[in-house]
């Protein structure tokens, strides 16, 4: 996969309170574009016009944050720690999820184009509905995610743990699950159609067909 990569420019304003720029940008309905956050927390914001571009996060806890229906485009998140919190119905373009929290972070309905989640830490997160394109998830933990009725174009897990996750209404067509964990995987054998599995993977997914393998 050709993912492209936050096209993070020029020179960044390192700001040392997330939480008062944030608040500002809400209250003055303007955009977070071009500053660099770094060891702080944002708490309790509800945000859902603003936009945040050519930004980075790096060991920063967002707590209890509403970000329903934002866009971010051009952003990278480092060692945060986004669990719990609504990113639903959001536009994510362009992002990177490096080593970051995403326990039952709610992703459902979102838009994400060219996007990678990698030793991340993401067990109970929901992508319900969400569109995915060119999106590599990587060395990462999902078990007991929620990937129901999603949209998958040029999607790839790469050595991830998906124990217990549900793909329901998920057409899986040439996604390769072969370096990835997927004991106790929820589906349908329409879903599972054209997916790529090892073959005792094939013997374990068997129970979706109806099969008895002896």
């Amino acid at each position: 996969m050709k993912l492209q990569e936050p096209k993070i420019t020029g020179n960044l304003i390192k700001s040392e309170d997330l939480q008062s720029t944030a608040d500002n940008a809400v209250r003055t309905e303007d955009d977070i574009v071009g500053f660099s956050f770094v060891n702080d927390n944002l708490e309790n914001l509800n945000a859902h016009i603003i936009e945040i571009r050519n930004c980075t996060f790096e060991n920063c806890r967002f707590i209890n944050c509403n970000l329903n229906g934002l866009y971010f485009e051009d952003v990278m998140f480092k060692n945060c720690d986004i669990s719990n919190n609504d990113f639903s119905e959001s536009v994510i373009r362009r992002v990177k999820f490096i080593g970051c929290k995403t326990i039952g972070t709610n992703f459902s309905e979102v838009m994400f184009d060219s996007d990678s989640f990698e030793e991340c830490l993401s067990r109970y997160i929901n992508f319900f509905s969400a569109k995915c394109k060119n999106v590599s998830f990587k060395n990462s933990d999902f078990s007991s995610g929620i990937f129901q009725n999603c949209n998958f174009k040029s999607v790839e897990f790469n050595r991830c743990k998906l124990t217990e996750t549900e793909f329901l209404h998920t057409p899986l067509a040439d996604i390769d699950f072969t370096t990835s964990d997927i004991g106790g995987i929820m589906l349908s054998a329409e879903d599972l159609c054209g997916a790529v599995v090892t073959p005792i993977q094939a013997c374990d997914l068997s129970r979706f067909l109806g099969l008895v393998v002896k």
